[in-house]
């Protein structure tokens, strides 16, 4: 579309542009005051400038998904701008002010990590509204929004995918509703301005990495339900100082506590039988923890550099005591092996 080719067609109400169009030029709808909205088709790669000048009457500029344009394009008319993806049964919305909204009803897909909506516009996005109708929270599908501060998730939603809110850094507070049954792998992975979060008693699962370097995470509730915590699952939270493990979970996993350096205390229940490797690695305030009679294999650097505890009861279930299960534990003076292990 050419320099001021509709320029003060004061009379038009609504134009279509259609899909092969690439550009549009300068002044092209400058003073068209009539005109209430306009779709953008996602082949336009170039906005000149004050393309919809003087335009008074218009209330909404609407972008269809995948195009490259950004808020600077479109000048005095920016906070009109509308973008929208259709994404199978589900439509993606973000307007002006940053919020995205997720409609419709279904699950939502899985995403490579560069490709959802709302990670194309990662620096646009700070508010998140999930409506209800959808299902499921695909993999990668916030991966990388940095700007984003809240998110509602309705009822409906049953699982959170891998690396669902991965590196969001600023959001805040999440809730997670009764209907989710399982969190994927890397799900909140470096959301480091979560401090707590509270874990449903329908979610049966933690993935691995989920809360992984949550540097920020302050307490965590795992309601009963839980009958497994993934490799690493709150490793690096360092601010960590509280959780509750329920007495559904049955193992521990590799390095679920790595580094959870302000942890002082924890209650294993009796229905864990295994710990995993590193699964307390690092965890320098940790000052006293009891091993259940139920624990049969203890991991190797288990308790590594928990260098506040200072004595342990190894259960008498158990046969062997992994490689550097308690190397640099420091603090520890007194430790009591059952004759039932067989190897140290």
């Amino acid at each position: 579309i050419g320099n001021t080719a509709f320029k003060n067609c004061s009379s038009l109400t609504e134009i279509t542009i259609l899909g092969g169009v690439t550009s549009i030029g300068y002044n092209a709808f400058d003073s068209c005051t009539s005109l209430t909205s306009i779709t953008i088709p996602k082949s336009v790669q170039s906005i000149e400038n004050n393309a919809f000048s003087g335009c008074t009457a218009l209330t909404e500029v609407l972008l269809e998904g995948g195009s490259t344009l950004t808020s600077e394009s479109f000048g005095e008319v920016a906070d009109k701008v509308v973008t929208r993806w259709n994404e199978g049964d589900l439509t993606w919305t973000l307007t002006a002010d940053g919020t995205m909204t997720i409609s419709g009803s279904g699950e939502m897909k899985s995403y490579l990590i560069p490709d959802s909506p709302a990670t194309q516009k990662k620096d646009s996005v700070n508010k998140v509204v999930i409506q209800e109708g959808v299902t499921s929270i695909g993999d990668c599908a916030f991966y990388n929004c940095t700007g984003l501060t809240s998110i509602t998730i309705p009822d409906r939603v049953t699982s959170i995918g891998d690396s669902a809110f991965r590196n969001c850094t600023g959001l805040t507070s999440v809730t997670i509703p009764g209907s989710v049954t399982s969190i994927g792998n890397y799900a909140f992975y470096t959301c480091r301005s979560l401090t707590s979060i509270e874990i449903p008693s329908s979610v049966t699962s933690i993935g691995e990495n989920a809360f992984y370097n949550c540097t920020g995470l302050i307490s965590i509730n795992i309601l009963e339900g839980v009958t497994s915590i993934g490799g690493s699952a709150f490793g690096y939270c360092s601010s960590l100082t509280s959780i509750t493990i329920p007495k559904s979970v049955t193992s521990i996993g590799d390095y679920a506590f790595f580094m959870c350096s302000n942890l002082e205390s924890i209650e294993i229940p009796s229905s864990v039988t295994s710990i995993g490797n590193g699964a307390f690695f690092g965890c320098s305030s940790l000052t006293d923890i009891t091993i259940p009679e139920s624990v049969t294999s203890i991991g190797g650097c288990a308790f590594n550099s928990c260098n506040n505890l200072a004595s342990i009861e190894i259960p008498s279930g158990v046969t062997s005591i992994e490689a550097r299960a308690f190397s640099w534990c420091r603090g520890l003076t007194s430790i009591e092996i059952p004759s039932g292990v067989t190897s140290i």
